[in-house]
């Protein structure tokens, strides 16, 4: 193995020396890029918590239903759906259990879960449950259709 001379390792080192401020600002510049990726997770992640619309029960009473679910509850939403379509008349206990679950999903109230709507049948009305989940779906829809406007116009020439 040939041993390199002493001009030879102190033109490394100089060399390196040099490369030090670049090393630093390319160190510098991933670390901000990465800052920034780190922030774009984080605003999908509380826009899945936090973006709400409200939906018009009448007489001026609103509910807050989440706007933007995750792909997992939109994935269940959607089996739900799907398995409520195959029920025959006398699955009424499932079909409840079904209307439950998706509202539990939709409402943005942390307090009115599938159990609330299963133990509580005298306090709300299903107009009202009708209202939320047409609302929750209509909101979805619209989100998504302006968004295509968007990208639409946005990738005019």
């Amino acid at each position: 193995m040939r041993h390199h001379t002493s001009d030879e390792l102190e033109e490394v080192n100089r060399i390196l020396k040099d490369a030090e401020p670049t090393m630093r600002q390319m160190d510098e510049s991933t670390a901000a890029a990465e800052s920034r990726w780190r922030r774009e997770i984080a605003t999908l992640e509380r826009r899945v918590e936090t973006e709400c619309v409200d939906v018009d029960l009448g007489n001026g009473d609103t509910i807050a239903v989440r706007a933007c679910l995750s792909n997992a509850e939109s994935r269940r939403i959607a089996d739900l759906e799907r398995e409520r379509s195959t029920l025959s008349d006398g699955d009424r206990d499932r079909a409840d259990e079904i209307a439950f679950e998706i509202l539990g999903i939709l409402t943005a109230n942390p307090l009115l879960t599938a159990g609330w709507f299963r133990q509580n049948p005298d306090r709300y009305a299903v107009s009202d449950m009708v209202a939320i989940t047409l609302g929750g779906y209509e909101a979805r829809i619209v989100r998504q259709g302006r968004r295509v406007q968007e990208a639409h116009s946005f990738r005019r020439e």
